[in-house]
C-alpha cells in the first residue's frame, strides 16, 4: 500500500481548518477510548480462554483474544495519527493517510473473522442437520 509519508511532505501539503481539526480531535479521542478498551478486553478474553476445558476452546478463545488485541492496537495507532493532524502544521494529508491506512487493517482484520465465522456457522449447521437425520430426528 503506498501511503503518504509524514516525514516528507507533499510540495501542495493541504492543511485542515480549526472546524475540522475539532473534528478529527474529536475522533481520535473516542478511538483511543474504544482503542483501550477493545484491547484490554482481548488479552482478558486470551487470559480467560486459557481455562477453556477443551484445545478447541483454548484455541478459539486466543484467536479472538489476539484478534481483538490487534484491533485495539490499531485503532489506538489510527487515533494517535488523527490527533497528529491537529497537533502539528504542513503534514495533515500524510497524517490523514497513515490514519486510513489504519483503519484499513481493522476492517480487513474484521472481514476475515466474519468469514471465519459463517465458515463455522455453516459447518456446525450442517453437522447438526447430519447428526439429526442419523437419529431419525426430525428438524421443526
Amino acid at each position: 500500500m503506498n501511503v503518504i509519508d509524514p516525514n516528507h511532505p507533499s510540495r501542495a501539503e493541504h492543511e485542515f481548518d480549526g472546524q475540522q481539526n475539532e473534528i478529527f480531535k474529536g475522533l481520535g479521542g473516542s478511538m483511543t477510548v474504544v482503542g483501550v478498551f477493545i484491547a484490554v478486553l482481548g488479552v482478558l478474553n486470551a487470559l480467560y480462554s486459557l481455562k477453556a476445558g477443551s484445545t478447541l476452546g483454548v484455541i478459539l478463545g486466543l484467536g479472538v483474544g489476539a484478534s481483538m488485541l490487534l484491533t485495539g492496537v490499531w485503532l489506538l495507532s489510527a487515533a494517535t495519527r488523527f490527533r497528529d493532524i491537529v497537533n502539528t502544521q504542513g503534514n495533515d494529508l500524510a497524517h490523514l493517510m497513515a490514519a486510513i491506512a489504519r483503519l484499513t487493517n481493522v476492517y480487513v482484520l474484521q472481514a476475515w473473522m466474519i468469514s471465519i465465522s459463517v465458515v463455522i456457522t455453516l459447518i456446525r449447521v450442517g453437522y447438526a442437520i447430519y447428526e439429526a437425520t442419523q437419529h431419525k430426528a426430525y428438524l421443526y
